[in-house]
């Protein structure tokens, strides 16, 4: 016997079959449509069949595309970005040297010294080390620079920048980090920082940030550069250069201090200099990062300050800190 056209009102002959239906294996009553029309004009009222058959909570919902933009149904969004299609995590050949969080997720030797509150005098082997895995990140960075534009995906530049660090023969050092599932950070806009490449296009006026790092020899190398896409507004540039200025003001006034005080006073230099920034120029908001050493001696330092200016968010490229430390005598 035929079926049927599940569209209401249609009484054709229906020979396609819904291929969710199919993949679900759902039974075949009220999945066969007459035509691509029919079965496009039914689909919002079709897909609540998938959810019916199977159960609110079976898991089993829609593809992929549907249950991560059901996931963020209801998420309070604060600006006008919305969550897009997060592809497949990309896959690292065997012979890449891996930390020790690629597989499960968790950054073993990372959580073990969080309590050390120690910045290791690196050996002059050492140091080629980090100025190697740095320099091989500045490259990536430029790779993933050089696409930025409107209508390009961050998912899109998130391939590239996994090309680019397999041809370095190192790893992409977000990818697994507690399950995230990228090789960089894309942040646009109101994203604070931390950001996960999607299929949303770049519009004209985005702000993105690029969050590269990568672990080669032993050591990750991270820096991050903020982009215009298109023709930026100018609260945007100034925020931009609000935030780089504040950065490279700290740097300068802890320069020869920061070893005898510690990295409090790092934060604390920041934070005076954004205050500044925003008596004489306005609210803004900004993180920083500095350049990881080995996984064994992780040390963070960021700085957030507090904005009425809502969706005002940058991070600015941090120069190798560390690096600077790591060289100078107590």
């Amino acid at each position: 016997m035929a079926s049927v056209c599940s569209s209401p009102g249609c009484e054709m002959e229906a020979k396609l079959r819904c291929p969710t239906c199919v993949k679900l294996t759902l039974p075949d009553d009220g999945s066969y449509f007459c035509s691509q029309d029919c079965f496009k004009r039914s689909w919002k009222l079709h897909k609540l069949h998938h959810v019916l058959s199977l159960g609110k909570n079976s898991g089993k919902l829609l593809d992929d595309r549907e249950k991560q933009k059901s996931a963020f149904a209801n998420f309070p969004y604060t600006g006008k970005l919305r969550a897009e299609y997060v592809s497949p995590m990309s896959k690292v050949p065997d012979h890449i040297q891996k930390p020790d969080y690629s597989e499960t997720g968790i950054p073993i030797s990372e959580e073990k010294s969080k309590r050390a509150r120690v910045i290791v005098q690196l050996d002059e082997d050492e140091i080629a080390g980090m100025r190697k895995v740095c320099r091989l990140a500045r490259e990536v960075l430029d790779v993933a620079g050089h696409m930025v534009k409107p209508g390009i995906t961050t998912d899109e530049i998130d391939q590239a920048v996994h090309r680019a660090c397999l041809e370095r023969d190192s790893y992409p050092s977000p990818l697994n980090y507690y399950n995230f599932p990228k090789s960089v950070c894309t942040s646009v806009n109101e994203v604070i920082c931390h950001g996960i490449p999607d299929a949303r296009p770049l519009e004209d006026g985005d702000i993105l940030n690029i969050d590269i790092t990568l672990y080669h020899g032993g050591f990750h190398g991270d820096l991050n550069e903020t982009y215009v896409v298109g023709n930026v507004d100018e609260a945007g540039k100034k925020l931009i250069k609000s935030s780089y200025d504040a950065l490279f003001a700290a740097i300068e006034m802890g320069m020869n201090r920061v070893v005898r005080s510690g990295l409090g006073f790092v934060n604390g230099l920041l934070t005076q200099c954004l205050n500044d920034m925003q008596r004489s120029q306005g609210p803004c908001f900004a993180s920083s990062e500095g350049e990881l050493k080995r996984l064994q001696n992780q040390t963070d330092i960021q700085s957030y300050v507090r904005t009425v200016d809502t969706g005002s968010i940058n991070c600015s490229t941090q120069p190798p800190i560390f690096l600077i430390i790591a060289r100078t005598k107590p």
